[in-house]
C-alpha cells in the first residue's frame, strides 16, 4: 500500500509541476530549479539524483527523475517550508479533493507515511505502530488525490484484515 501511495503521489506532483513550470517559462525541467523555489536540501537531492543517473548511463529525463528521487524528497516538497511557495501554485492541484483547511493533516500524514516507509524498507519492528492509523494515513492521502484512485488501491488491501487478527 505505500508503494502504491509513494507511486501516486509522486506522479501527481510531478504532472503539476511540469505543467506549472512550463507556465512560467523559465526553461528547462522542474527539477532544475529555474524558478529558484527549491530549497538547498531538495536542490541537493535532484543533484544526487543526476549523478546516480549518469553513474548508471541513464538520462536525466523526467520519468527518470521522478523515479529515482525518493519517497523523503517528495514528502518534503509536502511540508510546510513550501506551504506559500509551490504548494498553491502548482502542488495544491496534484490532490484536487482535498479540502483547502486539511493541507496540515496531508503534510501531516505524509510525514508518518514517510517514517512508516522507512521503518519497513529498513527491516525495523512495525508491531508497536498505530498500523491502523497508518493505513486510514494512506487512505486519506489517496483520496485527496481521487476517491476512485483510493477505491482502486485499497481494493486488494489484506491490512483491515489483519489488523482485526491482531491481539
Amino acid at each position: 500500500m505505500i508503494g502504491r501511495v509513494e507511486v501516486i503521489v509522486r506522479n501527481g506532483i510531478h504532472e503539476q509541476l511540469t505543467s506549472w513550470n512550463a507556465a512560467q517559462s523559465v526553461g528547462g525541467w522542474w527539477f532544475d530549479n529555474g524558478h529558484g523555489y527549491l530549497r538547498a536540501e531538495e536542490f541537493k537531492a535532484v543533484e544526487a539524483s543526476k549523478r546516480r543517473l549518469i553513474l548508471r548511463y541513464r538520462r536525466i529525463v523526467p520519468d527518470a527523475m521522478t523515479a529515482n528521487l525518493g519517497f523523503g524528497f517528495w514528502r518534503r516538497l509536502l511540508s510546510d517550508r513550501y506551504r506559500t511557495t509551490l504548494w498553491p501554485f502548482a502542488m495544491r492541484k496534484a490532490f484536487p479533493h482535498l479540502a483547502s483547511a486539511d493541507a496540515p493533516r496531508l503534510f501531516a500524514a505524509m510525514g508518518q507515511l514517510h517514517i512508516l516507509r522507512n521503518r519497513v524498507a529498513h527491516h525495523e519492528p512495525i508491531h508497536r505502530r498505530d498500523l491502523a492509523a497508518d493505513y486510514a494515513a494512506c487512505g486519506f492521502v489517496l483520496g485527496a488525490v481521487s476517491p476512485e484512485v483510493e477505491a482502486w488501491a485499497t481494493a486488494d488491501a489484506r491490512i483491515p484484515e489483519l489488523l482485526a487478527l491482531r491481539p
